[in-house]
């Protein structure tokens, strides 16, 4: 993506969210913003849309059956992307929108990453200390199992890390010793 396309995906998303909050209804959009997101990654939408090869008349017809089922906010921005033709943008543009939303609410999801699940006090437990030391609020936790950890976990929340896995700690190690 070059600078002027990031330049419109920040344009667009900083607009939505602002029409949004003036609506007094973020935490809707925010919610209604996700779902679409969900079934872009369900059905490989962000890879259509971008893709130049699939026409322009393919692509609005696929708009037009999302706006059926949309707010107001995004039929107007699917309408826009239409018009201007800018497709490739829009995957990007709704993907922003949770970040500026989640700013805009003070409300961050967190990625938990560890090799066994844990339990619901376990989470809420992590929620808690890390929201005291990062200093934010946690909206939503999103688990993801990953062996290659061999223990421990990794929290990320608004760009921020804490790396408790065992790998971690054995890299660490490995590079003191050098």
């Amino acid at each position: 993506m070059d600078a002027t396309q990031f330049d419109a995906v920040l344009k667009y998303s900083q607009d939505l969210v602002r029409q949004a909050r003036k609506e007094a209804n973020l935490a809707e959009f925010f919610k209604e913003v996700r779902q679409v997101l969900s079934v872009f990654d369900q059905q490989n939408l962000e890879k259509f849309f971008a893709n130049q090869t699939i026409g322009k008349q393919d692509k609005m017809s696929i708009l037009h059956l999302f706006q059926e089922e949309v707010s107001p906010i995004l039929a107007t921005f699917f309408d826009q992307i239409i018009l201007k033709q800018e497709y490739d943008l829009l995957y990007p543009s709704l993907a922003e929108v949770i970040q500026h939303s989640q700013v805009a609410m003070g409300q961050y999801d967190m990625k938990l990453s560890t090799v066994v699940p844990f339990t619901a006090s376990q989470k809420l437990k992590l929620i808690e200390k890390t929201e005291k030391l990062l200093g934010l609020k946690v909206r939503q936790v999103h688990e993801e199992i990953r062996p290659e950890l061999m223990g421990g976990f990794v929290v990320e929340v608004n760009h921020k890390v804490i790396d408790a896995s065992v790998r971690h700690q054995l890299q660490t190690i490995e590079h003191e010793m050098k």
